[in-house]
């Protein structure tokens, strides 16, 4: 679709085959011991700059100014998939 290039758009039986699916793998995970966590999908430049991915990506990273502080959209689980 025009509206969102590379970008899945799940109608209703879409939606129930990625819920299964994805009901699988919580139930794999789930068994492995493995805990399932929830990241912001954009965070601020400061935390882009201490991963790296700032100096290494930015032209490719989709980013924003607000309140004139830089962020940019998390292009998969890293850096922010860790606890201190």
């Amino acid at each position: 679709m025009d509206e969102g290039p590379g970008f899945p758009f799940f109608l209703p039986k879409g939606m129930v085959l990625k819920n299964l699916l994805i009901d699988y793998w919580r139930k794999i995970h789930a068994r492995e011991g493995y805990v399932e966590i929830s990241t912001p999908m954009m965070l601020n430049r400061q935390l882009w700059e201490t991963s790296g991915h700032w100096d290494h990506y930015r032209e490719n990273m989709y980013t924003t100014v607000t309140d004139d502080t830089d962020f940019a959209i998390k292009p998969m689980n890293c850096p922010d998939s860790f606890t201190d």
